[in-house]
């Protein structure tokens, strides 16, 4: 089987081997830096973050690798951190033969790390374009973003911290960034990565909204007057427009800007597809996640997405499949655990559904929706009423319970509250195939009525789709 372009490249996680565990922010750093620098050349394939980072503390065969990856070219290392000295050895591998294209070893003060990483991005591709074909490439990759060392490593730190994705990590990562800061004012990514963090613990509902908004536009605003044209911060704005405002159209008219400045980014492309859930946008939605597995081929959020679309589109068996899939490359997948339950419910398969109850944050809820779904008439008379306060949970349970009851009218108040709230767990609700009750209930209906808008549109998705 091919891997995949020759003008394509892998950097794999370097490894850490600093005495202190805790310097594998500086080794996970200088492998992100490394993959935006050479992203940065027309023509080099480069595979993104996430699916470089699932590679991480893995001995697999670089051809597996290189297969997985889509790509001809891995560049693999390590990095030890002694004092303020980086040790850097690293490797450049075509993955068809196995050959080693170039291997260098690096010493550098970290006051230099901006330097260091330009220098060993500018080698690589050299050495990709004198063995495989024409590359051009300016005579710099790395955009120095800092002038504090400190004020990086704090930004480093931090965004060590918020790929882990809990609440706790992020409130660490903002903490990080503060700091990184208070090292360097001028430092715009730090502003972007503190606004960015807040947008999510407030989606999530750890923080109150009403107290955190303003300090998200405070930092968002910072930001954005320290560079000219940013994707990060059109990026932000798109995430608060999408998460905390519902509003789509505004999401998208950010999402294409950021976009057009960084056209290959993954995660954006995502982002994308995401605002066709809500939208009802299906076939458009996969059109986009499908260019965000092009370029991420191995992020199991990349695949929950599409198995989303799919699932919002009634094809339930094959969403099935792509979120075993995404549990496949993260086990831990809450989302995709939920998401997989959902249908379980829905098709009646009640004992595949109890082997994944482990893995439910309300199992007591689910046991009970299956009742009310499919149990017999006496089971369901024994059944109470659901709570209608708050809930904490991913995924509104409570509100599934109230549309599966006899009380559609209670369930329509309960909805509209959520709506009124902008509750992140059912902003997709319009589509929301467990919501099918009360889609059907008349006074329900005004709910699920979609303003019209103008088609989701942008050079790369017409070319893709031809």
């Amino acid at each position: 089987m091919k891997a995949g372009s020759k003008l394509s490249i892998a950097v794999l996680p370097l490894v850490n081997r600093s005495s202190n565990p805790e310097d594998e922010y500086i080794s996970d750093g200088m492998t992100e830096e490394l993959i935006l620098s050479l992203s940065k050349i027309p023509g080099l394939k480069v595979s993104a973050l996430t699916s470089s980072f699932s590679f991480k503390e893995k001995a697999l065969d670089i051809r597996d690798i290189g297969v997985q990856l889509g790509v001809d070219n891995l560049l693999e290392g390590s990095i030890r951190k002694s004092g303020n000295q980086l040790r850097i050895s690293l490797q450049l591998i075509n993955v068809e033969d196995g050959f080693c294209l170039w291997a260098d070893r690096f010493k550098r003060d970290i006051s230099d790390i901006f330097a260091l990483q330009d220098e060993i991005s500018l080698v690589v591709a050299d050495r990709i374009r004198e063995n495989f074909g024409h590359l051009e490439f300016s005579d710099n990759l790395v955009n120095k973003s800092t002038s504090s060392i400190s004020a990086y490593e704090h930004y480093l730190k931090g965004r060590h911290k918020m790929r882990e994705w809990t609440a706790e990590n992020l409130e660490t990562a903002i903490a990080h960034q503060k700091q990184a800061i208070a090292e360097d004012p001028s430092f715009a990514k730090a502003y972007f990565e503190i606004a960015w963090s807040y947008i999510m613990l407030i989606a999530w509902g750890y923080i109150d909204p009403e107290e955190t908004i303003e300090l998200v536009h405070s930092y968002a605003r910072r930001g954005k007057s320290l560079v000219q044209e940013s994707a990060e911060y059109y990026y932000l704005m798109a995430t608060e427009a999408f998460w905390l405002q519902w509003d789509f159209k505004k999401s998208r008219a950010f999402l294409l800007q950021a976009l057009a400045l960084d056209p290959e980014n993954s995660t954006m492309l995502e982002s994308m597809a995401e605002l066709c859930l809500p939208s009802g946008h299906f076939e458009e939605g996969l059109q986009y996640i499908n260019q965000s597995l092009e370029i991420d081929p191995l992020s199991p959020n990349h695949w929950f997405t599409k198995a989303h679309l799919l699932n919002f589109k009634g094809e339930q068996e094959e969403a099935l499949k792509l979120y075993d899939y995404c549990l496949e490359l993260n086990p831990k997948f809450s989302l995709a655990w939920g998401h997989k339950i959902q249908i379980l419910l829905q098709l009646q398969r009640k004992a595949e559904l109890e082997n994944c109850l482990e893995h439910c944050d309300a199992p007591e809820k689910v046991e009970e929706l299956y009742l009310r779904m499919h149990g017999s008439p006496v089971e369901k008379e024994k059944l109470s009423l659901p709570a209608s306060d708050a809930e904490s949970s991913l995924f509104p349970w409570n509100l599934y319970l109230w549309a599966h009851s006899d009380h559609l009218k209670e369930a329509t108040a309960y909805l509209q509250k959520m709506i009124h709230q902008k509750a992140g767990t059912c902003i997709n609700y319009r589509f929301d195939p467990l919501l099918k009750p009360l889609r059907e209930y008349p006074s329900a209906q005004a709910l699920f009525e979609l303003e019209s808008w103008d088609s989701i549109q942008n050079r790369k998705v017409q070319a893709h789709a031809e």
